[in-house]
């Protein structure tokens, strides 16, 4: 709210309808657009926590990889060893 809200007394009481509904509309417009802006960061904020996630789950299947490798490579010495 960059400017003081003005709201004009009616003559019977209360305020002026519409100064009211204007401000209500006003207020909802800023309600929204900082839900939007509150969704974005949050989705920014968990994005490093998703990369993280992935790479450990990468990481992870890397060694099993390696694992894998030296079993295989282990196998194959063993074979040529008995080969020869």
């Amino acid at each position: 709210m960059d400017q003081p809200t003005v709201l004009r007394t009616a003559k019977v009481g209360g305020f002026v309808k519409e100064d009211v509904l204007t401000y209500v509309d006003e207020l909802n417009s800023k309600i929204y657009g900082l839900e939007e802006e509150l969704k974005e960061v949050r989705e920014k904020a968990s994005a490093p926590a998703q990369d993280s996630a992935q790479i450990q789950k990468l990481e992870n299947e890397i060694k099993q990889l390696r694992t894998d490798l030296g079993t295989a490579n282990a196998g194959l010495r063993k074979a040529q060893k008995e080969a020869v």
